[in-house]
């Protein structure tokens, strides 16, 4: 039977309407939280921030149990995300702060060992972009597409609209070429 799968930072056991039984729950725990029992209880998986900050891609291994997923749809996965990872930080109308900062020829605000640091400046991000767009995951889903960008080049567009200030100005940003506005 299908189930609802729910992923949340706040305490779901909190809402209004109560979840179906048949519901996932996967909570994402901030820096140094430590979720009420009744949470834990409730999960399928409890997700630390700091360990999804220091390797992202290990997490998943908890999720390949919960969902019984094959070495084969693990490494597809892996594929996906991979990539995805990179343009969520970097690429895009969410992209990191930080990011944003570097664009526009500012200090960053965080050290470039901080885990937290995307560190976009490493990264042919058209080269992010084709492997996000060839791997199977992505060609398979295709509503997996339009985050964090559409095509190979929407990259190299926001850059420059960034550079440009088109983030400080919602008209520009809509005209200036990127499908999806800042």
């Amino acid at each position: 039977a299908p189930r609802l799968v729910v992923k949340t930072h706040k305490n779901p056991l909190d809402l209004d309407a109560p979840l179906p039984a048949s519901t996932l729950l996967f909570y994402s725990a901030a820096a140094g939280e430590a979720p009420p029992r009744r949470v834990v209880d409730a999960a399928a998986y409890v997700q630390q921030y700091s360990c999804m900050l220091a390797c992202p891609l290990a997490e998943l291994g908890a999720y390949a149990a919960i969902f019984d997923l094959s070495r084969a749809e693990v490494t597809q996965l892996r594929a996906h995300m991979a990539p995805w990872q990179v343009l969520r930080k970097c690429c895009g109308p969410q992209q990191s702060l930080e990011n944003r900062l570097r664009l526009h020829g500012c200090a960053g605000r965080k050290a470039p060992d901080d885990p937290a640091n995307p560190r976009c400046d490493r990264y042919d991000l058209a080269a992010v972009e084709r492997a996000f767009f060839n791997a199977t995951v992505t060609a398979q889903h295709p509503t997996l597409r339009h985050t964090p960008t559409r095509a190979v080049g929407d990259c190299a567009r926001y850059e420059a609209l960034i550079r440009r200030g088109g983030d400080f100005d919602e008209t520009s940003a809509r005209s200036a070429g990127p499908r999806t506005p800042l």
